[in-house]
């Protein structure tokens, strides 16, 4: 059983993918699906299709079995225990989301990986689990979409340049506005606390955005590390060209485009290769790659692209939809290679043209390694096969293939059959390989028709049939797949050059599966288990902390152990410009208390932000926070960016206030400090003093003796210009002080309260220390009244620290400078 207030990843996540306000819950929700399903097959009336009725065979699964994605699979793998058990439940639903973007095959590659990590076939004796770390991507990624702006934005404008629909499908209009779905639309919460439906014309507005995104992102995180299956290496000297494990994995391929991915249509793989070949639909074959550079290169080929040209064209009777190639009217324009595929699509749908696209460059670099690896070796000192562009490679493959059949199969291209008994028939009609009547059922069932029932999930059928920016979203998620691995390797971009580093405004999809991969250390297992013996000690989901701060940063804490925070900081320092803009992973910089006596105490904060583009003024734009509080009354309060706009509340009245040094803050501050701390009865005008960082997650707090009448001024800068992460303090003038505040009783209650997630009401203290109501209640409000507890805005009380130090309160004298501990 979960608090509701813890903070750690685990509950966090777990708390938010049942949430039905947000988009998460209604993208995945089954119920939504099944009515779909059922909407579909209903009397032909206002734009609605008559089809026969036939139930979604993996839907009807989920009915018999009496299992619901998300209450059962999706949080039976948040509170699983057991790897095996972790592992069958990521992965059973992984293939769930897979199947709602319609890319449910996928999923073979996803298994292909998991048994080859679970038999222990690989060759790096710490190669850590990737079934569900991607399953942890992928909900993480839903988690910043769902609670950042600022990323919803981002999306929103590629999605422009792609010139996807915005608009949505008659179908779906009519599906969404029948009063009786209603409760099919995400939850709002009104003022009184209760949850309605999101009105229709909010709905249907962000919509397509959501669909959109859904189609992307399991593509990008989901998928992103498929490419393991073709992990092996060999050394340079090595008189081998091939490795066991690469050509098994070259066989998985093979088993996928020429069986597995016709296995549900009533044709053997004999009839398939025929009539591929006839409507100019390459079926990749690995059976002729025996080296790993023969692999590669056979990776690299995406088949001519004819069928998807020819798309193109049919959709273009305006200018609206714009090819990759300025020839598209030339016959097998499209026949290129993957990477001038990659390449052509950053040339093109770059978010602004007059300005360098990092993109390019990044993918020249990823290419370069590429050809490397396989030819030189890595260096690692290995001939070797990148599993991030193999992986791209693969999905690039994999959704052509599947948008080269369908579009090859048109119901309105009637001179298929007559092409394909013309170019197999050898004058021997017996030699065809299916009947007319077979192929016509092969095409129905990959293709719709007014009169045919579609493989199709009616999901995918309400928001209308596919386009050619369907393959441009596949070959974006893709390259995504494609560069993260490189990218995310020790050895690039060592100094940090923004012609290597990504902006959320110029690829928001590789910003954030970058993103979220280089976070998401928790729940992974080595393979082999080596960590249970030596190294480090694996991460786990309740040891970091998840929250949002403010509803425009995501906060991370992870344990100090290992220096994670460090690592990950400077990782992706190398990838992507401005990301502490959106994540935060460590505490404030700064935070600390100074008790001015039983009623009064100051409170500084510093948390780190990002440096002001050059040209621009030369101070570091840290966010801050300084209150003083007399009585529990805010009496005082300076916020922002220095040297950015900021406010001041004195006197009950707010007011714009900029400092451009921290010297000036500080000063203004203390000056108006002295002026407001007379009155020791509280201002005349004031706010109510609340537990302000609830959002916040909590970290140790070190009880010191301090001044705040003759503290040193430069300590609060120097922490400023030197950027180092100090902690978290609570300063008291002098021992005794302090020994009359922190007796024994109140001793016990902080303990406790470090123990207690989340704020408690007094009741519940009592119960936990055996002790009197009224004895409680007088030591709380000593401690509410000196702020080393805080109160919440609902009344209930808070220690914002999960430890503190010294426990045995004997306090260390003065610190000489904070800046320098």
């Amino acid at each position: 059983m979960y608090d509701k207030n813890d903070k750690s990843v685990r509950a966090t996540l777990r708390e938010y993918v049942k949430d039905r306000t947000k988009w998460f819950f209604w993208y995945h929700n089954i119920q939504r699906l099944e009515a779909i399903k059922k909407f579909e097959n209903e009397d032909k009336h206002n734009n609605r299709r008559e089809v026969k009725e036939k139930e979604d065979r993996f839907l009807k699964g989920f009915k018999i079995d009496k299992v619901d994605p998300i209450m059962d699979l999706l949080l039976g793998f948040l509170d699983s225990t057991l790897d095996e058990a972790r592992l069958k439940k990521a992965n059973d639903f992984t293939e769930y989301a897979l199947y709602i973007s319609d890319r449910r095959s996928f999923s073979y590659f996803r298994r292909a990986e998991s048994r080859k990590e679970m038999s222990g076939e690989i060759d790096y004796d710490k190669h850590r689990d990737h079934a569900v770390h991607t399953l942890y991507n992928y909900l993480l990624g839903w988690y910043i979409f769902d609670h950042l702006h600022s990323f919803r934005c981002a999306f929103r404008e590629i999605f422009k340049k792609l010139e996807v629909k915005f608009e949505n499908h008659q179908y779906e209009k009519n599906f969404y506005s029948d009063s009786n779905r209603e409760d099919l639309r995400p939850k709002k919460e009104n003022p009184t606390g209760t949850l309605t439906s999101m009105s229709l014309i909010d709905f249907l507005k962000e919509l397509p955005l959501v669909n959109h995104f859904g189609d992307v992102w399991p593509v990008a995180s989901l998928l992103h590390d498929v490419g393991y299956i073709l992990e092996g290496s060999l050394s340079p000297a090595s008189p081998k060209i091939e490795h066991e494990r690469v050509t098994n994995g070259a066989k998985v391929l093979h088993d996928y485009f020429n069986h597995w991915a016709w296995r549900n249509l009533p044709v053997d793989f004999r009839a398939a290769a025929s009539i591929a070949k006839s409507i100019e639909c390459v079926v990749p074959d690995f059976t002729g790659s025996k080296s790993l550079p023969s692999l590669a290169d056979r990776l690299r080929d995406i088949g001519y692209l004819e069928n998807i040209r020819k798309q193109c064209i049919r959709e273009q009777t305006t200018r609206s939809i714009s090819p990759l190639v300025e020839n598209i009217y030339e016959g097998y324009a499209l026949n290129l290679e993957a990477f001038k595929l990659w390449e052509l699509f950053y040339k093109h749908y770059s978010i602004n043209p007059m300005d360098a696209n990092p993109m390019e460059e990044i993918l020249k670099q990823v290419k370069e390694k590429y050809k490397d690896d396989v030819w030189k070796g890595s260096d690692t000192a290995k001939i070797n096969l990148n599993h991030g562009v193999c992986g791209g490679l693969m999905l690039l493959q994999a959704a052509t293939f599947w948008h080269e059949r369908i579009w090859g199969l048109e119901p309105e291209e009637s001179w298929v059959w007559e092409k394909i008994q013309n170019g197999i028939c050898d004058k021997n009609k017996a030699s065809l390989p299916v009947s007319k009547t077979t192929f016509n059922s092969i095409r129905d069932s990959l293709t719709y028709t007014e009169n045919h029932q579609s493989h199709i999930p009616a999901h995918i059928w309400l928001r209308g049939w596919f386009s050619y920016t369907d393959w441009i979203k596949d070959l974006w998620a893709t390259a995504s797949v494609a560069i993260h691995d490189y990218v995310t390797q020790k050895t690039w971009n060592p100094d940090k050059e923004d012609k290597l580093r990504i902006k959320l405004e110029a690829d928001p999809l590789a910003y954030l599966q970058i993103l979220v991969d280089v976070l998401q250390e928790w729940d992974r297992y080595t393979v082999l288990g080596e960590s249970a013996f030596s190294g480090k000690e694996p991460l786990q989901s309740y040891e970091t902390k998840l929250a949002v701060r403010n509803q425009s940063k995501l906060r991370l804490a992870y344990p100090k152990r290992n220096e994670y925070e460090d690592e990950i900081e400077k990782t992706l320092d190398r990838i992507l410009i401005d990301w502490n803009e959106y994540i935060e992973i460590k505490g404030p910089m700064l935070k600390e208390r100074f008790v001015m006596d039983d009623k009064r105490f100051v409170e500084l904060t510093l948390w780190p932000s990002m440096p002001l583009l050059s040209g621009q003024r030369n101070v570091q734009a840290i966010e801050y926070r300084l209150v003083f509080v007399v009585e529990r009354k805010c009496a005082l309060r300076y916020e922002g960016k220095i040297g950015k706009d900021g406010l001041k509340y004195l006197d009950g009245v707010e007011k714009s206030y900029s400092p451009m040094k921290p010297e000036d803050l500080l000063t203004d501050f203390r000056t108006n400090v002295k002026e407001q701390g007379g009155n020791a009865s509280g201002p005349s005008k004031s706010e109510s003093w609340f537990f302000r960082d609830v959002e916040e997650l909590p970290d140790e707090v070190q009880l010191r003796v301090d001044d705040w009448d003759t503290v040193d001024v430069n300590r609060f800068v120097e922490t400023y210009k030197k950027g180092k992460w100090q902690g978290s303090y609570i300063n008291f003038k002098n021992e005794v002080g302090a020994k009359a505040i922190l007796t024994d009783a109140c001793k016990k209650i902080l303990e406790e309260m470090t123990r207690v997630v989340g704020p408690v009401i007094r009741e519940e203290l009592a119960k936990r220390l055996g002790c009197p109501k009224r004895e409680i209640e007088v030591n709380v409000n000593k401690l509410l009244d000196a702020g080393i507890l805080d109160n919440t805005s609902d009344g209930k009380i808070v220690f914002p620290y999960n430890a503190f130090e010294p426990k045995n309160f004997q306090l260390p004298q003065r610190r000489s400078d904070v800046a320098e501990s």
